[in-house]
């Protein structure tokens, strides 16, 4: 009994191999069947298939993920050009805005300079000195004598006048003066200086020499005299200014103002 036991045990590892070989016989077998180079054939047809296949769904999420990104540059694109566009609209509002500031600026600053100018002129004018002629007389009449007026001259300005000069004309008969004989007029004195509310007598002579028929004509109310001239001065700001004047003078009237060359600067 034991030595059937032994043979069984010693026969069963030789069916193992023969069915193990029989188990590899088989999972070669086809491969060598006489047709394997067809069946290679299909299975690379297959394989190939499958890897297009492949490829082609590969593909098709590159393309897509491309189109994609093609969109999000093409938006990316339009969006930087408004953005540009937008800058540039800035500057341009920004320039234009600096401009009209600039203009308004120098505008403002016009005003400013005019209005300091404007300021200076009428304090200058406020502080200057005015002459004016407050009194006319003759001085002597007398025959054979060239005629002598008596003037007062004050200063109604608030500075004193420098270099002060009458010129002076003097004429008998006719209707009044006129503008060539304004021109034509004699230096009769010169004063350094008249200050401010003060008043100066002097005596101006003329070029007119008095006869005896004029002393006849103008006591008698025949003829009207006109005693007239200009006085130049300048003032604490070395500017020049004039002052002309001219009186009519009758029997038994005296000294008028006349209606014209009355006037200043």
């Amino acid at each position: 009994m034991n030595t059937n036991e032994q043979n069984i045990s010693t026969k069963q590892p030789e069916n193992d191999g023969k069915q193990d070989s029989k188990k590899g016989k088989n999972k070669f077998e086809f491969w060598s069947t006489a047709d394997r180079i067809e069946k290679i054939q299909i299975f690379l047809a297959l394989l190939n298939l499958f890897t297009l296949i492949a490829f082609i769904i590969v593909s098709s999420v590159q393309i897509s993920h491309s189109s994609k990104a093609l969109d999000y540059a093409d938006s990316t694109n339009v969006h930087t050009r408004k953005s540009i566009e937008l800058g540039q609209q800035t500057a341009h509002a920004s320039d234009s805005s600096n401009q009209k500031s600039l203009t308004i600026a120098m505008g403002s600053l016009d005003a400013t300079r005019e209005s300091n100018v404007l300021t200076e002129k009428i304090a200058k004018m406020d502080l200057r000195a005015y002459i004016s002629v407050i009194d006319m007389s003759f001085e002597k009449i007398k025959v054979g004598e060239k005629l002598c007026s008596n003037m007062n001259l004050k200063n109604v300005g608030k500075t004193p006048a420098y270099k002060i000069k009458v010129d002076i004309g003097f004429k008998i008969g006719g209707t009044g003066v006129y503008d060539i004989e304004m021109q034509n007029l004699i230096r009769s004195h010169e004063e350094h200086i008249l200050t401010s509310g003060v008043i100066m007598n002097i005596s101006g002579e003329t070029d007119y020499m008095w006869i005896k028929d004029d002393s006849t004509k103008v006591i008698n109310g025949g003829k009207p005299c006109f005693i007239y001239g200009k006085i130049t001065y300048f003032d604490i700001f070395k500017v020049e200014h004039h002052t002309n004047f001219c009186f009519s003078y009758t029997v038994p009237r005296g000294f008028t103002v006349y209606n014209k060359y009355n006037d200043g600067d």
